[in-house]
Formats: C-alpha cells, sequence, structure tokens
C-alpha cells in the first residue's frame, strides 16, 4: 500500500485517526452531551430530538438516528480505522524500517492507535453496557473488533462480555504507556496528542470504573506526588491550573489538560455537536438545554458567593433562565473538547485512596481540586 511508502504518510494517517475519534458525532461533542443530558443537571428548552431531546428524556429508540445510530456507526468507524492502521503497520513494517523509521517509531505509532481505540471502547461501555460491578463483567458489553475490514463483512459479531472489553481497553493502554513518549515538546501537541501520561490518566478511569481500587491507586501514584501541590513527575508536569476558568478558556492548554481534542475555523466539530451549542443560548448557540435550578450544577444557593465556578453560570435575560457557560467560544465552537484532565486522576486517586483505607490521603486530593475554587 502506497499509504505505508513514507513516515510523512504514516503521519498523516494518524492525524486522520484522531480526526475520526474527534468527530462531533463521538467524542469531538456529543458523546459529552448525551452523558451530561441524562442526569438532572438541564432542562430541555427546545423539543428537538436531533439535539439529545431523547437521551434527557429517557425515551431513546433503536432507531434514533443521532443519538443512536450516528454515534454507534461513528465509534466503529474510528475503531475500524484504528484496526487498519495497526495491521496496515505490521505488514509494511520492512519497508517502514527501509524508509527510516525505527522499531520503536513504528511502535509509538501504534500506541496511538491503541490508545484512541481504547478511548472509543470505554466510552461505548459507558453507554451500552452494564456497570463492571453488575456481574463482574459477565453482563453482555459491546461487539469487540479488533480485525481491519477493508471490504463489507465480518461486522455481525456477538457482544463480548463487559470484562472481555476491559481487558482489551488495558491490554491497548499497558501497551501505549510502554512505547508512548513522556512528551511531545511543546503544549499543543502534549495535550492533542497521545503521551504516556494519557495512558495512565485513562488507566485510572477504567479502573475505577471496574472498582479496582488498588490499581487506581497503583496508576495514579505514576502521575501524582505524594504531598500537595501535586504534580506528576517526569514527561510533563501536570497540576491544577490556579483557576478552574483558566482550564476552559483559550489556548486550551493548560498542563491541567491532560489530553484534549482540538478545533479550529476550519476543523469545526459540526453543525449542532459543538459543546457551547447545547449549552449557550443565541448567538453563541442553539441552547437547548438550560439548567436545572435543583441539580447538581445549577442548585447554587450553598455555593460561597466567591466561587470561581459561577462564572460558568449565564442568566438569559430574554427567558430568565440559568446556561451554562464552559465552553463559551461561539458561534464557531473551538473549544478543545477536554478528554483526560489531572483534576480527574486526583478525584479518582481520592476515591481509591478512601475505599482502601487511606482517608487522610483521600481528604487532602479531593480538597486540593475542590478548595482552589473558592476564589
Amino acid at each position: 500500500l502506497t499509504v505505508f511508502d513514507t513516515p510523512a504518510r504514516v503521519q498523516q494517517q494518524i492525524n486522520g485517526l484522531y480526526a475520526s475519534v474527534k468527530n462531533g458525532n463521538l467524542l469531538g461533542g456529543r458523546f459529552f452531551v448525551y452523558n451530561d443530558v441524562r442526569a438532572d443537571y438541564f432542562i430541555n428548552e427546545t423539543n428537538n430530538n436531533v439535539t439529545g431531546l431523547s437521551v434527557w428524556n429517557h425515551t431513546v429508540q433503536p432507531s434514533n438516528v443521532n443519538d443512536v445510530t450516528n454515534l454507534w456507526n461513528t465509534a466503529y468507524l474510528a475503531i475500524n480505522r484504528a484496526n487498519v492502521f495497526i495491521a496496515g503497520i505490521d505488514a509494511n513494517t520492512q519497508k517502514l524500517r527501509d524508509s527510516g523509521l525505527t522499531d520503536a517509531q513504528l511502535n509509538e505509532f501504534k500506541a496511538e492507535a491503541r490508545f484512541l481505540r481504547a478511548l472509543v471502547y470505554n466510552s461505548l461501555l459507558t453507554l451500552y453496557a452494564s456497570p463492571f460491578a453488575d456481574g463482574a463483567g459477565a453482563k453482555p458489553g459491546v461487539p469487540l473488533q479488533l480485525n481491519a475490514n477493508v471490504a463489507s463483512g465480518d461486522n455481525d459479531l456477538p457482544r463480548s462480555s463487559v470484562a472481555q472489553v476491559y481487558a482489551q481497553i488495558l491490554e491497548d493502554l499497558n501497551f501505549a504507556e510502554a512505547n508512548l513518549p513522556a512528551t511531545r515538546g511543546n503544549a499543543l501537541n502534549n495535550s492533542t496528542r497521545a503521551i504516556r501520561s494519557a495512558s495512565i490518566a485513562l488507566k485510572t478511569r477504567v479502573f475505577l470504573h471496574m472498582q479496582r481500587y488498588a490499581d487506581v491507586v497503583t496508576e495514579a501514584n505514576k502521575l501524582v506526588s505524594a504531598n500537595p501541590p501535586y504534580v506528576a513527575a517526569g514527561g510533563v508536569a501536570h497540576t491544577l491550573a490556579p483557576t478552574v476558568g483558566e482550564v476552559f478558556r483559550t489556548p486550551w492548554t493548560h498542563v491541567e489538560r491532560i489530553f484534549s481534542f482540538p478545533f479550529t475555523e476550519n476543523d469545526l466539530p459540526g453543525t449542532q455537536n459543538g459543546l457551547g451549542s447545547y449549552y449557550n443560548p443565541g448567538p453563541r448557540g442553539i441552547g437547548d438545554f438550560s439548567l436545572n435550578n435543583s441539580g447538581i450544577i445549577g442548585d447554587t444557593v450553598n455555593w460561597i458567593t466567591t466561587d470561581d465556578r459561577r462564572a460558568f453560570i449565564f442568566r438569559n435575560t430574554s427567558n430568565n433562565k440559568n446556561y451554562w457557560n464552559k465552553f463559551a467560544s461561539g458561534p464557531q465552537h473551538l473549544d478543545y473538547v477536554p478528554v483526560l484532565r489531572y483534576a480527574e486522576v486526583l478525584l479518582n486517586l481520592a476515591e481509591a485512596s478512601a475505599r482502601t483505607g487511606n482517608t487522610d490521603r483521600a481528604l487532602s486530593l479531593l480538597n486540593a481540586v475542590r478548595t482552589r475554587s473558592k476564589g
């Protein structure tokens, strides 16, 4: 295949893998919106089934095009593209060596693909499968497709068990950790391309989902110092931003962001896909969802008046309703989608520490995240 003739062509394929996963129907927007609006944080304002009404209403049907068909198809397209890329590297190893690439570089390319594949499979499990704790992973998960399909067929797969899918996710992430670089040399690449800390951070999420708390501690300790202020050692010095608002404004590359999906004016998430489109009223968005004043986010009665997170709440004077202003770069919706943050790693470690009896550390980690918003 000519697409594996040169390092430059291989790199272009890597860029395509990221583009597939950050598609607006998947992790470029809708996946996170669907997870958000399933809870009690928001009130639907537009009654538009194209933009998540059925998810919010808990009336999703298999025939729903946007919230089921498009997300599912986009996810498996991204997975298959990763599979095709990995198989192509393996089939053209000698050619790529002759072009000047080392085995370490080839493994790094495959590690990026496997990180992205693990990220998509973990995302699918959260939407379409029972929690691991329900039957210790024995319940049906999602189809586990690892073959590289370049023609029709081989798509009628049974659902693998939740445990089987998690096992593959962890295998991919362990490979990624072993073969990804610790840093890519600048803030943009460190936060928008997979690096070693991203694979570790995702493992803390996966192990927490599986209730393997000791493993959460083991993985998180690779990124979290023993004492505050918490900073990752080696590679990128991930740490909490001084204020939470700094994480959600340009250039969206603070070291608290371990992995994000970027957008530009020439590379947008698509119509009705951007995060700000759902949460901001016009002219910056459609305003599909206002804040539920009785929900966890909207109920600010007990917030201290100097809490920095109050800046995320926007009062729309045209209808006297509150909206979530965290993603506010409209109307183009250029916000980088935050996928993995250092704050999450600290909170994952806090819960795992509490579950394993280290309550002092759990409180210290929890307070590090919560008190930085006091203002």
